[in-house]
């Protein structure tokens, strides 16, 4: 995601899932904030340099 998607989905509250080499690491949820560097995710800190997130669409 690039930052201008992860603003997006901050804004209007989609549910991002949290990945890491190219495995599901977390369902997620919305995310509650995001800096340079990480974001938070239903009180977990993820880094963005060590996963991926994903808009989860109906029906993924």
């Amino acid at each position: 995601m690039t930052i201008k998607d992860l603003n997006e989905a901050f804004l209007h509250h989609l549910h991002v899932e949290v990945w890491q080499d190219g495995e599901l690491h977390d369902y997620g949820g919305a995310i509650e904030r995001h800096t340079r560097d990480e974001v938070v995710i239903n009180g977990m800190h993820y880094m963005k340099h060590a996963f991926e997130f994903r808009i989860k669409t109906k029906g993924s």
